[in-house]
């Protein structure tokens, strides 16, 4: 991998965007569209870029554990109503009950 390319790695890892991307590692502006969807084309680029992307989401929570936390938070009798409140509409969202489409209300 050229350090060009590891470059635009780094700031596509960081950015999600290819062709700001191949511009800010160097390339020409006039074929970073076409040179950035090239590179994400690329199996060394994507290894690359996921490995960089797994480096920064390193000791996040994941999702689970987001939602165990909203639901612990949405029970718990010692925390405000408020905070209560906003606990469950967060765990209604990420399980889509706003979502008529989705959820089924009428379940």
């Amino acid at each position: 991998m050229t350090i060009r390319q590891e470059t635009f790695c780094r700031i596509y890892a960081a950015t999600k965007n290819a062709t700001q991307s191949a511009i800010q590692a160097g390339y020409s502006e006039k074929t970073a569209y076409s040179t950035g969807n090239k590179l994400l084309k690329k199996g060394e680029i994507q290894k690359k870029i996921k490995e960089l992307i797994d480096e920064q989401c390193n000791g996040l929570p994941d999702k689970t554990e987001i939602k165990e936390f909203w639901s612990e938070l949405m029970r718990d009798p010692t925390q405000k109503a408020s905070i209560r409140l906003a606990a469950s509409m967060n765990l209604a969202k990420a399980l889509f009950m706003f979502n008529s489409d989705i959820a089924g209300w009428d379940d």
